[in-house]
């Protein structure tokens, strides 16, 4: 592709109205705006959603609906202006319809998703955790006398107003990809009581901070509970009178990557926490992708959180992280050496990064049979001008490519362009070597650590295991969705509750920052298909789910998932 030395007519004016709001007001401190303020950065919002984004009109009714939408949502703004806060509002709601997790406004969204800024705190903060089954949200754990012995209730009302109705007023608050998206967001409105207030306003007089739970038991007795904020409770719920209930057959870690051997060296266990890591860092140092200074922050995270002293180099420091991909072929060695048939990959509350980290390990496990998978994934990217800022492309770099590329865009691609009639056994074998040797191109060119490991393996597997299982919740999302789809075409188990992520939606977060408010946020730049068959498809199904009654099965567990794929291992039904 290319990138002409003119801009686009649609370029020139996003750049045009950053300029003139600019010139307004300078948006350090800005806590207040004013009406013209206010209007012009709502439409410097839509206007990088339609050039960016891959489809903002089918789901908000179609483009003349969008452009109504739009325009109702400058014309509202008041004759006074308005909080910055409360733009950031206006704007998040905007998006809720479009259902489209990665497009965002941050401060709404961590509002609603327990990130702050905003939602409420201090006595508004109720020391209680909710947790997800695929049918129900229940209490895990609560340090509230109310709710003693409650463990494992499931929840049916808040404040006398059903728990579906407060998922739909939740759905208009918030982009939401399916009904796991929401409760995902639920969980986190209900351990805040202000936020339960403006969803679920009390009928009667209430007490300031103080809600009424309508919950069910396990045996599915009725009862409601008031529950209140405030107090003093120790920070780890580990701590409170009604902990979450812990299997100690794990022995857990804080690190992002991290492996165990459980049931007699029978199952190895793989949590990865995050698509992170060394990988990502070395990809993003490498391909110019982002700011240096992003990624030493990165750097710098790790190892304040471990008290660590930071690298002065950088390339030292990204050196330093735990890499995925040497933990993944060391437990793959072991594997080996000790004949351990069945692997499991802990994707739990993973909220993606870098798909690509975990690439390596594929081959690791499957050689070049994974290379000869044809995936039935379809993808489209919008080479928007924030796309092309993100990834420090310029138009005269990218022209040279292409002469006739347009900025705007949109590319199109399947699984690298494997031929439409299936070819003979050589055929195939000759396409994966091929797949492979573009990988390893790719991965030549980012200078990764682990190459030379990869390289060894001339396309067969360090070890294959028997079976492979992948635990999942709906917090695995993004990069690590894509981890556990892969996984499962190659024949792993889903084991858990689906994801809060559709298979066939919007993808890949591409920040903006408006001019005048300073309000950030993200807009999805592709798309991905990934079951081309069911195009509505919301949800990616999983072989065992996780329902209330396995969780009940376990005592409501926080480790239910991990010990229902282990049994069902042992039972031969994996």
């Amino acid at each position: 592709m290319g990138i002409p030395t003119r801009c686009s007519s649609l370029a020139v004016g996003v750049l045009a109205i950053a300029s003139a709001a600019s010139a307004q007001e300078p948006r350090a401190g800005v806590s207040r705006l004013t009406h013209d303020q206010a209007a012009s950065d709502a439409r410097t919002f839509v206007r990088l959603l339609e050039s960016s984004h891959p489809d903002p009109y089918t789901n908000l009714g179609g483009k003349v609906e969008f452009k109504r939408r739009a325009a109702a949502l400058v014309a509202d703004i008041p004759s006074d202006g308005l909080p910055v806060e409360s733009l950031a509002t206006r704007l998040g709601m905007f998006l809720a319809p479009l259902k489209d997790a990665h497009t965002r406004v941050t401060p709404h969204n961590d509002v609603w998703r327990g990130g702050g800024g905003g939602g409420g705190g201090g006595s508004a903060l109720l020391a209680v955790r909710f947790k997800i089954a695929s049918d129900a949200i229940f209490l895990a754990a609560a340090d509230i006398p109310s709710l003693s012995g409650h463990r494992g209730y499931k929840v049916r009302s808040v404040n006398g107003q059903p728990l579906s109705v407060l998922l739909q007023r939740l759905g208009s608050q918030i982009a939401a990809e399916n009904t796991l998206g929401l409760y995902r967001a639920m969980i986190n409105v209900l351990q805040n009581a202000d936020l339960i207030r403006r969803l679920a306003p009390p009928s009667g007089a209430l007490p300031p901070q103080e809600v009424v739970f309508g919950l069910e038991s396990p045996n599915g007795g009725r009862v409601t509970r008031q529950v209140g904020g405030g107090g003093t409770h120790p920070t780890d719920p580990i701590e409170w009178r009604d902990p979450p209930m812990q299997w100690m057959g794990l022995d857990r870690s804080n690190e992002m990557f991290y492996y165990r051997f459980l049931d007699h060296d029978r199952t190895a266990y793989f949590r990865v926490s995050s698509m992170g890591g060394r990988e990502a860092s070395e990809a993003y140092y490498a391909s110019n992708i982002g700011t240096k200074d992003e990624i030493r922050r990165t750097v710098e995270r790790y190892h304040n959180a471990r008290g660590l002293a930071v690298p002065a180099d950088l390339e030292q420091g990204i050196r330093a992280l735990p890499s995925v991909v040497e933990i993944g072929w060391k437990m793959l060695e072991e594997m080996k050496r000790k004949g351990t048939d069945n692997l499991i990959f802990d994707l739990r509350g993973n909220g993606g990064g870098m798909t690509g980290i975990i690439y390596p390990v594929f081959y690791a496990m499957y050689g070049d049979e994974y290379f000869a998978k044809r995936f039935p994934n379809q993808s489209t990217t919008v080479a928007s001008q924030i796309y092309m800022d993100k990834y420090n492309l310029t138009q005269a770099s990218e022209r040279a490519k292409d002469p006739d590329f347009e900025i705007g865009e949109y590319r199109f691609s399947t699984t690298d362009n494997m031929p439409v009639s299936s070819p003979d056994a050589d055929g195939l074998a000759a396409w994966a070597r091929g797949r492979r040797e573009a990988r390893l191109k790719i991965l030549r060119e980012r200078r990764h650590s682990f190459l030379p490991m990869i390289e060894s393996l001339d396309g067969k597997p360090l070890y294959r295991p028997k079976k492979v299982v992948v635990l999942c919740d709906p917090a695995t999302f993004s990069a690590a969705f894509q981890m556990a789809f892969y996984l499962h075409g190659m024949g792993a188990k889903l084991v858990g509750v689906t994801s809060a992520q559709s298979p066939n939606t919007f993808m890949e977060v591409t920040p903006f920052t408006l001019p005048i408010s300073g309000i950030a946020g993200s807009i999805s730049n592709s798309t991905q298909v990934f079951m081309p068959e069911t195009p509505r498809a919301d949800r990616l199904p999983v072989d065992f789910e996780a329902t209330y009654a396995v969780f009940k099965r376990y005592r409501f567990d926080e480790e239910t998932i991990l010990r229902y794929a282990l049994d069902r291992l042992k039972a031969g039904k994996i």
